[in-house]
């Protein structure tokens, strides 16, 4: 099908998978290959392999999902393979990394510039790292993108939390806009969330059952920051994410500007036949209609209207 797409790299769709869901292992990145996602996006990888905190690290509730991971993953040098490996399958792929500090952000932006990936997201928001979250401090933001946005001519994309004002998003803003910044997700994971199970306890076990949030209770949160961020840079794509489980989901966040989106919550729940059934129902929501005709609609934006 012809989408009429926007994007800073060549995508199959709209619909890919986010970072984090069934993209761990060779098996399931496999999957995600031969799957609807419009590309594949690895999970995201540190420096060394990491086991992640300890089990029960994820729950359900009514509206929403709560985890506490703790970025398990095997290690940056396996990501490079397993990238090898998935461009003979003909889907584009995009590499997710997390530095610890601004030389190992650097380093692993490095290495993936020179890696056969199609680009490179920049995870700068894991709620659950410990050592805070680098996309609220604007110097080490500032620094960290002053590291790594020269090294190379792969399109590079940040991962962001949710900011709560305009004037949150504003400062964040200007900072972007000083280096080479292709595209935003957004949103990750709302950071700080506790649920209580009918044990009378928290539903997971690391950091006392504190947890980022996701899935339907966030959707509000992410149509925002991808409204607010859009309304700052009309020349920055963006991926919307949070809280898509429905074709109308994937239209809201078209209709605030954003350039396609990724599935998180519902893939984890339904498994790879998720990305069909969404795509599907796209399709019929959108109609005769492309893309382009509706993105930036619920804005007053005309498509392509970028500074």
């Amino acid at each position: 099908m012809n989408w009429d797409l926007d994007f800073c790299i060549s995508l199959d769709s709209p619909i890919m998978n986010a970072s984090g869901v069934m993209d761990t292992s060779w098996d399931e990145l496999k999957q995600l290959a031969v799957s609807n996602t419009g590309a594949v996006v690895m999970k995201t990888c540190t420096l060394e392999p990491r086991e992640g905190n300890p089990k029960p690290r994820y729950g359900r509730f009514a509206c929403g999902s709560i985890q506490a991971m703790g970025l398990p993953n095997l290690g940056y040098k396996s990501y490079l393979e397993f990238a090898e490996k998935l461009k003979k399958l003909g889907k584009p792929v995009v590499a997710s990394v997390f530095g610890f500090n601004t030389k190992e952000y650097e380093f692993l932006v490095s290495r993936f510039q020179d890696s056969s990936v199609d680009a490179i997201e920049v995870n700068l928001s894991c709620p659950n790292a410990d050592v805070g979250i680098p996309a609220y401090n604007l110097e080490l933001m500032d620094e960290i993108l002053g590291a790594i946005s020269d090294l190379g001519e792969k399109p590079i994309g940040l991962k962001l939390p949710p900011y709560l004002t305009l004037n949150d998003v504003d400062r964040m803003a200007r900072v972007i806009e000083r280096h080479s910044v292709s595209y935003l997700t957004l949103i990750n994971s709302y950071p700080t969330g506790l649920v209580i199970g009918d044990d009378e306890r928290p539903i997971i076990v690391p950091r006392n059952g504190f947890g980022g949030l996701s899935g339907d209770c966030i959707k509000p949160i992410a149509l925002a920051n991808v409204a607010m961020f859009r309304k700052k840079l009309r020349d920055v794509y963006i991926i919307g994410v949070g809280g898509i489980s429905s074709g109308k989901d994937v239209l809201d966040f078209f209709l605030v500007g954003a350039d396609a989106v990724q599935i998180g919550t519902a893939l984890k729940d339904e498994g790879i036949s998720a990305l069909q059934r969404i795509e599907k129902e796209f399709l019929t929501v959108l109609g005769d209609r492309r893309v382009s005709d509706i993105k930036g609609k619920a804005l007053n934006m005309k498509y392509g209207q970028r500074i």
